[in-house]
């Protein structure tokens, strides 16, 4: 009620009385026409109140007919529905603080009278479901929780040093005039800055073996406009290059497979300006369907370049990892498909194909599901092996093939022709052989 403002119509009005005044008292002679500047007003704008949800807040039960009244008294226009459980009310411009339902009833309260109103001694709560965005923090948390990282909340600058590195491709950095942060004037266009900065002060009391994760917002600007994104960052001590990004890969793939379902993920090899065997995370379908895009990078994960580990100060070389929380988050609850058990056992096979170094897992992933029989089940990378007797350039890729017949139990004789084509298919396409 006591909210200030200016009638945008009401503007007029007072311009014509004091126009007349000066008139009268004055003299003068009044002009024809209007002279208007600014924006035009704005259309009236209609609210709507349902007198049940109006009820359950006031907690008394009003009829319909002095609502209706109070209402008009106001000058709203009201409008019961045909169904009779909503009123439309057509807000007078100079009732600026009248915009949404609960404006409305906050009026009917008010004209009905707060002494009519009694004192309850009960309150009623409805237990509602967690929030879908809240509880996928939960798990996020859990699972990472549970894979050894610890949350960390760090400020929100870097200086520009240690953050301009990590601006994206074809941006800029956002820079604040804070005099209580000269030393960091830059807000943070990723948590790595952030999160390298933490692992320096762990090395600088003496912890070791540190898994750190954050979840907050980084900002950069692209053309005019600043971009803000929630990101979940992730860091991890390296002992053994290898062994450390296959287990954050394996966390990232835990973690995207509890959020959206169908855990999905491809990592494929990639360029970044900051990280060596850099690797970027695509989109599981799931989320390529829902953005309607052919393909989504959701982040990147590497180890962390020499150049950049002497910045920080880091005495250990470290593995991090980037993601898009706002599109994990979006995707929960997870989705699966259940399938019922087969009653039959099915037959594993170990394959150990020498392929040239640089082909990658996904390449012979994609290749053998380009002639995937109908009785392979189940694809499982097992190891890799470089050394004698294999050739330099060169490795050596042990896969396990599961088949499985829904009907009936297989035979060996019945793998051995599906077995001889992937093998066919792997050599016709990577120029992989069978190592002896």
């Amino acid at each position: 009620r006591f909210e200030r403002g200016v009638d945008p119509l009401g503007v007029e009005t007072a311009s014509a009385r004091a126009a007349s005044m000066i008139a009268e008292l004055g003299g003068g002679k009044i002009a024809s026409g209007v002279a208007r500047a600014g924006q035009e007003p704005s259309p009236a704008r209609n609210v709507t109140i349902r007198p049940a949800r109006c009820r359950q807040i006031i907690g008394i039960d009003i009829a319909l007919e002095p609502m209706q009244a109070i209402l008009d008294r106001l000058e709203l226009r009201p409008q019961l529905s045909a169904d009779r459980t909503t009123i439309t009310c057509t807000i007078p411009t100079h009732r600026l603080d009248l915009r949404r339902e609960i404006d409305l009833i906050e009026e009917v309260a008010r004209l009905y009278g707060y002494d009519r109103i009694g004192t309850q001694d009960r309150i009623n709560i409805v237990a509602s479901r967690v929030q879908p965005v809240v509880e996928a923090r939960q798990v996020l948390a859990q699972v990472l929780s549970s894979h050894g990282y610890h949350e960390t909340v760090t400020f929100s600058t870097v200086s520009v040093v240690r953050g301009q590195p990590f601006v994206p491709d074809n941006g800029g950095p956002v820079l604040i005039a804070d005099e209580r942060r000269k030393a960091e004037p830059m807000l943070r266009p990723s948590l790595l800055p952030s999160l390298l900065a933490c692992r320096k002060k762990n090395q600088d009391v003496g912890n070791v073996s540190v898994r750190l994760y954050e979840t907050a917002v980084a900002w950069w600007r692209q053309a005019d406009t600043v971009v803000e994104q929630d990101q979940l960052g992730m860091l991890c001590d390296i002992g053994n290059t290898g062994q450390v990004l296959r287990d954050m890969r394996g966390t990232i793939e835990e973690l995207i497979d509890r959020m959206v379902g169908d855990g999905s993920v491809v990592f494929d090899s990639t360029s970044h300006k900051c990280l060596n065997s850099a690797a970027a995370i695509i989109a599981s379908k799931r989320l390529v369907s829902e953005t309607n895009r052919s393909s989504v990078q959701i982040g990147v994960m590497g180890e962390l370049g020499e150049r950049w580990q002497e910045t920080f100060e880091l005495a250990t070389p470290v593995a991090v990892s980037l993601l898009d929380l706002d599109l994990l988050l979006s995707a929960y609850p997870p989705q699966r498909r259940l399938e019922e058990l087969s009653r039959f056992p099915g037959i594993g096979r170990d394959l150990s194909i020498v392929v040239a170094e640089q082909v990658t897992w996904r390449q012979i992933v994609q290749t053998i599901h380009q002639h995937q029989p109908d009785l392979l089940s189940g694809l499982l990378f097992q190891n890799a092996y470089r050394g004698k007797p294999i050739p330099k350039g060169f490795k050596s890729v042990t896969l396990r093939l599961n088949f499985r017949d829904p009907n009936t139990t297989l035979r060996h004789e019945q793998v051995d022709p599906y077995v001889l084509a992937i093998v066919d298919q792997l050599r016709s396409v990577l120029g992989a052989e069978l190592r002896e």
